[in-house]
Formats: C-alpha cells, structure tokens, sequence
C-alpha cells in the first residue's frame, strides 16, 4: 500500500513538473506601478506551478530583495550604460515637468529625445553578453512584454518564445487594433491624451479621429525607432518592427467594463483590470486607532504615488489648507521632511498601505493622481474618488471616474484652494458618489476569479496551445480594406457606370426620338 501511494505521489510530482513552464516577465525597468502589475501575474503563474524569471535593471534592483518576490522569482538584471543616479534622475525630471500645464504637448512633439535613453537601454541589454547567454539557458516558453518597454519585443524575438503584450495602463485602445486587428472604431472609442466620454459629440468625434490616427503615427515611428538595435544585433533585420509586434499571441488590458469603456475585443485580447486589487488586512494599531478616532465625519485619503517626491509647494500648501478646515480627518502621503504646516486633523506619512486604507469602513474619499493601479483598488473597496490627473493615461482615468459617477475630478494645474474644498464638499455630502461607488463594486466583485487568475490562466493556455487560433483576420488587412473603402469605391464606381448607361442610353434613345420626330414634322409640311 505504501509503494503504490509513493508511486502516486511521484507521478503526480514529474506531472506537474512536465506541465510547467518557464515565463520570463520583461516590463519597463522594473520600476513603479507596471512592475506591481506584471509582479501580480507573475504571482498567480507560480501559484500554478510556473518558473517565473523577472528581467529588471541595475536601478531598481531593490526589487530582487523583495521579501516575497525574492522566493517566488528568479531575478536577471541588466547594466544601464550610465550611472544609476542618472537613471533616478531621468524619471524624476519627467514627474517634475509633469506639473507645467503644456507638458502633455511638449511630450509629444519631443517625443523621440524622451525614447532615446530607453533606445540605450536596450542596447545595453544585448550588449550584455553573459545575460543573453543566461536568458537563453533559461528555455523560456513564453515572454510577458509591457507596451511601454518594447525592447521586451526583441528579446523575445532573440529567445524564440511566444508574445504575451501586457498594457497595464488606461486606454490605449489603438494599440489593441494595430497588435491584435481590433476594429478600428473611433466612433464611440475615445483615446489616448484628451479622453472624451464614450458618447461623444460631433466636435470630440472629429478629435478623437485626428488623434487616433496621430498616435499610430507615433507607435509605428516609435517602432522604427528599434531598427538600429535590429541591425546591430542581427536580429531579424528582414522583417520590420510592425511584423514583431504582430507577432503577438495574446494580449492582457488593464480594463474591465465595469469602469472602463465597453470595447468590442477579438478573443486574443483579455480584460484583466485591478491586478493589484484584494481584500483589506488589519492596520497597525496606532494607524487603525486613528482612523476610528473620525467617527462618523470618517477619514480622506490624500495619495500622489511617485509624484510626492516632486510636488510643488505651492500644491501642498493648497491641500494643507483646504484639509484644516474640514470635519474629516485627512492620512496624506507627504515626505518627513516636508515644510508643509499640518493641522491636528492630518497624518502624513512617506508611505501609504493604500489598500488596506481603502478598505477599512472609516474611509469617505480617495483623492489622488488617476493611475490605473489606484482606480481598481478604490473600485475594489466602493470608495468615492476624486482624481487630480497629470498627464498621459490619468486624464482617461479622471474621464472615466466621472462619466461613470463613482467621483469627480479637477486639473491640478490650475488647482485652487476654493475648487478643491467643493469638489471634496459635493462628493462627501452628496450620497450618489458613495451608492455609486458601492453598486460598481458590487458588480467588480461578483467575477468567479480574480483578475491575475485570469491573465495567468491565459498565459498558461498560450504555453499549451499558443495563440494563433485566436488570431483576428483583421490584422493582415490595411485601413482601407479594414474600413472597407476599397468596397465602398468599387461599389460607387459601379453604380456610377449604371447611372452613366442608363443616362447615355436615355439620350441616345431621347435623340432618336427627337430626329424620328422631327423627319416625321417635315414629311407632313412636304
């Protein structure tokens, strides 16, 4: 009896060992949000007996002592080809010109200086020859690959996996079409930079097609930007960037339609919104005794994320201010050193248990820049929010939070202590927000898996069966075809050539009329 349950369990044992496969997770440089979003799937793929290999760099390889993260993945780090202090530096120029009103545009129209230091970045990753000789060993199946980090897109063309494309931030629908054949709807899709509500007008249709079609011509210049790494590197320089990145066998959203616009998505396309999304632990006590000591006035939550670091005074002073005359008890992320004078009301602290925050009963209001991450924890927990957004994605997340009445939002440029206590003054004493808030929740949760289940069990279907049979036929056609156009063209040209027939046959046969007619006249005067 004993060998046949020891026979079982070492069945079981090599089963589960031929089943798993090898991920390597390649998102930006390991930094911020979209490295908590990504490090969410690669935690559901381990729970599902997956060998998970993270490619950071050397700027954050603080991630690697991760206590947690530390034993579930295996860590490769790369070399920036410039000290890291300039790296941190770097990022932090782009948060702190983030608060000038024109920042947005300027981004644009420099875009291609802001990717140059990314270029190099990449760069440095085949450079390293050890590396690519440790990635290779590493046998991967399958490459999870952030839109954002697309050098992602040519390691895993060098490593000879299958794509996964993970866009963890907010509608960035037009990627979805060039990638996946998404139809092409600008109609009653907003996009990108200035994000319309879904029911746009005719004016905010007309924008958001002149925007779509620019911000293609951005991506694909962004692509081309990839060629040299291509040619230096050999790495298939017969083939162009746009040919990798159809390449693509699934591709995992940071949306859900709960929250998010209502989009007609191919199968290959999965809505995984809220990775970061659980249920509330237990503060500390001396932060839990807090919170309670608000009593029914309850507690705001005030989180900026990374931008705290760069905020300008002159916007602490506004909150501080504003905050010293509510009822409420406000917990604000704020640095220990800064000289923003605190009523008796405020907690300030470096860093926020976000989450756990929101999910206590006290919390009223959630204040904080529009990332994706902090829209589904607040979805999550039913909490009224309102986002001050500073650019790129947060504007669609201010957008959203507003058409779908869980919040309000204001431009944090032109922030004043006057807007800001009656935004915070209407939310808190009008119910609607809360309830709802509280419905959408209600429908968020009511899912028979957790978003990082999903994304990983998707990510499991592509090592076992790869996802070329979820391909959509609309990736192999152009805008014309796509549109039908060509269609529409050939059928005016036709019913063109019918009219012209039809008009030439009846002047021909008017003509013969007129002449017969006019024979027969002159035979009568004869």
């Amino acid at each position: 009896m004993e060998n046949t349950i020891v026979k079982i369990c070492l069945v079981l044992i090599f089963s589960c060992q031929s089943l798993a496969g090898n991920v390597l997770i390649s998102v930006t440089l390991g930094e911020g949000s979209h490295y908590m979003a990504s490090a969410a799937i690669g935690e559901a793929l381990v729970r599902r007996g997956h060998n998970v290999t993270v490619l950071i760099s050397n700027a954050h390889e603080h991630r690697a002592k991760h206590p947690v993260h530390s034993k579930l993945f295996n860590f490769e780090i790369f070399t920036h080809s410039e000290p890291v202090e300039k790296v941190h530096e770097r990022m932090e120029k782009v948060f702190s010109l983030a608060f000038e009103k024109d920042f947005q545009m300027d981004l644009i129209w420099n875009f291609t200086d802001m990717m140059k230091p990314y270029i190099n970045d990449c760069r440095s990753v085949f450079r390293d020859r050890e590396l690519l000789d440790r990635l290779e060993r590493g046998k991967f199946d399958a490459t999870i690959l952030d839109v954002t980090w697309l050098c992602s897109v040519l390691i895993s063309e060098y490593l000879n996996t299958s794509n996964v494309l993970f866009n963890p931030m907010a509608s960035q629908y037009y990627v979805a079409e060039m990638v996946a054949g998404a139809p092409f709807l600008p109609a009653y899709i907003p996009e990108g930079i200035v994000c319309f509500p879904q029911r746009m007008n005719f004016f905010q249709r007309v924008q958001n097609f002149i925007l779509v079609v620019f911000l293609k011509q951005v991506m694909h210049l962004y692509n081309n930007m990839m060629y040299p790494i291509q040619k230096e590197f050999n790495i298939l320089i017969d083939r162009s960037f746009q040919d990798y990145m159809r390449d693509v066998e699934l591709m995992l959203m940071s949306m859900d339609p709960v929250i998010d616009y209502v989009v007609p998505f191919p199968p290959a396309v999965i809505e995984i919104g809220g990775l970061l999304t659980r249920p509330a632990e237990p503060l500390e006590k001396e932060l839990d005794d807090f919170m309670n000591s608000s009593g029914d006035d309850g507690v705001i939550i005030l989180s900026l994320g990374t931008y705290v670091k760069v905020m300008p005074q002159r916007l602490n002073d506004v909150f501080a201010s504003v905050f010293a005359n509510l009822p409420q008890k406000v917990i604000w992320q704020l640095p220990d050193n800064s000289p923003t004078t605190r009523s008796p009301n405020i907690k300030t602290m470096g860093w926020l248990p976000q989450n756990d925050l929101l999910g206590h009963p006290r919390t009223k209001l959630f204040i904080y820049q529009g990332g994706n991450n902090g829209l589904y924890e607040a979805l999550y927990h039913g909490v009224p929010t309102l986002v001050l957004p500073v650019f790129a994605d947060q504007l669609c997340v201010a957008s959203r939070v507003t058409e779908k009445g869980m919040g309000s939002s204001l431009d944090i440029h032109t922030l004043s202590a006057e807007n800001l206590d009656k935004a915070i003054r209407m939310i808190l004493s009008n119910n609607t927000y809360a309830d709802t808030a509280k419905r959408l929740s209600a429908i968020y949760r009511d899912r028979p898996e957790t978003p990082a289940e999903r994304a990983a069990f998707w990510v499991e279907h592509v090592i076992k069966f790869g996802g070329k049979y979820m391909e959509s036929p609309a990736k192999h056609l152009n805008f014309i075809q796509l549109s039908l156009l060509d269609v529409i063209a050939f059928l005016i040209f036709c019913l063109v050539v019918v009219l012209a027939i039809i008009f030439f046959s009846c002047r021909c046969i008017f003509r013969c009329c007129f002449s017969m007619c006019k024979d027969n006249n002159k035979k009568k005067k004869d």
